[in-house]
């Protein structure tokens, strides 16, 4: 299962493990969740770029870890936090669609 914590006030999303659907390489769940997760490093590192905000992130796909931080610049957050949206989005329609293989928690 892989369980996902996004945390609000830091702007932290948090990934962990595999979703386990099917055997490592064919798992569509998990193919899903790392292309969301990835759009939304791309979003970010775009808007760094434009010196908008700070983007760090850390990941191992063959442990099924990712953690993604963001620090938006002044007058930036609200662009920032809706990439965020978007992504998380994007996340709890997949743990609506497989509660067996993926959980959201966000911290508000």
């Amino acid at each position: 299962m892989t369980k996902i914590r996004m945390d609000w006030k830091n702007l932290k999303l948090e990934l962990d493990g595999h979703a386990g659907s099917a055997p490592y390489g064919r798992d569509l769940v998990c193919c899903a969740i790392s292309t969301l997760s990835q759009t939304l490093i791309y979003a970010l590192e775009d808007l760094q770029k434009n010196e908008k905000t700070d983007v760090d992130w850390t990941g191992n796909q063959k442990q099924g870890y990712m953690l993604i931080e963001a620090d938006p610049r002044r007058n930036h957050e609200a662009e920032v936090q809706h990439y965020f949206r978007f992504a998380v989005e994007g996340l709890r329609m997949l743990a609506e669609e497989y509660p067996q293989n993926v959980e959201v928690r966000e911290d508000l």
